[in-house]
């Protein structure tokens, strides 16, 4: 192998290494917080679950149970050792939490990624088309469709879908996943279309806006006017040059898109009756489970690192300047 290929390879080892040891720092950081500040909560999580006239000594109990009578760090040692072996606790009726989370990522993933997929697919095609048409009349109707669609709140296209669409004509169902869940796989798709293809389009909308403002600065860049006089077609000088400058900003948007629907799926779930991660958490609050809130708050933290961690790793594939540099 020759030695520049070797310090190649050895360059992107070891910043992939670089990155997934800040990854797991800041997972370790973000457990202890989430663990801490939740647990600092005011309150009493035994006197919560048993009442405000539970007898003394059932609290004590109860107290010893839960461990919420021990020091923090042993009480976050406790938790993050289960937690490393796929051991969240019990919820406070006695499930499971790490089962129950496993299951609801299982409409929560599909729902969240089918959107961004929905999403990326309408937004990249028509984004370029409004920059390359711009003050003409295509990049005009299609800048007016992406503000329509970014001032249209996503739960009031979900309620105006499900009256339509489910109610009235019949012909999707109105959320309602399937309670065998995956198992049955034509019901399972059916319920989710239509929360798809609202996350879609209004994701779609705000990402439409980011690809047209990209392609945009690179179609008024040096590099796109010189290709342009050696010959090349507007089209050819975009595909050659210009959309891998483009798509890093998109990519940088994307991945916060994607993390912020990690979180505010809940609206979407609700509006649709699905049993997703957000309404689990909704629950957890509203119960006060405190261990179930933890739990959830790490997967989802976890989940938004992990996207940032495959964003950066994106900007190195995307951008030679960076591999140069390194």
């Amino acid at each position: 192998m020759r030695p520049y290929l070797r310090w190649g390879a050895l360059s992107v080892t070891l910043y992939l290494l670089r990155r997934l040891g800040i990854f797991l720092l800041s997972l370790v950081v973000a457990s202890i917080l989430a663990f801490v500040l939740l647990s600092l909560l005011p309150g009493d999580q035994a006197q919560t679950m048993l009442g405000v006239n539970a007898d003394p000594e059932a609290l004590a109990q109860l107290r010893e149970e839960l461990g919420t009578n021990r020091p923090i760090l042993t009480q976050y040692t406790d938790w993050i050792g289960g937690v490393i072996r796929g051991d969240f606790g019990l919820s406070r009726s006695d499930a499971s939490i790490g089962s129950e989370i496993v299951r609801r990522l299982q409409v929560t993933l599909p729902l969240v990624i089918s959107g961004m997929t929905l999403a990326t697919i309408i937004a990249v095609p028509l984004g370029t088309l409004a920059a390359m048409y711009n003050r003409r009349l295509p990049g005009t109707v299609l800048s007016v469709a992406s503000q329509v669609g970014i001032a249209i709140p996503a739960f009031w296209m979900g309620i105006m879908l499900v009256t339509w669409i489910a109610v009235r004509w019949g012909l999707l169902p109105a959320g309602n996943f399937p309670t065998a869940g995956w198992a049955e796989t034509a019901s399972a798709v059916r319920s989710l279309i239509l929360p798809v293809t609202v996350l879609g389009l209004a994701q779609g909308a705000v990402l439409m806006r980011y690809v047209r403002s990209a392609v945009l600065e690179v179609l008024n860049a040096d590099f796109v006017r010189t290709a342009r006089a050696k010959g090349m077609t507007l089209g050819q000088a975009m595909r050659r040059h210009g959309l891998r400058n483009a798509a890093i900003p998109v990519v940088t948007v994307l991945g916060l898109q994607l993390a912020t629907l990690l979180i505010g799926a809940v609206v979407i779930e609700q509006v649709f009756s699905l049993p997703g991660l957000g309404r689990l958490l909704l629950d957890g609050v509203g119960n006060r489970d405190i261990p179930q809130v933890q739990g959830i708050v790490l997967v989802i933290t976890g989940l938004v690192l992990f996207i940032n961690f495959v964003v950066d790793v994106l900007y190195r594939a995307i951008d030679p300047r960076l591999r140069a540099s390194a």
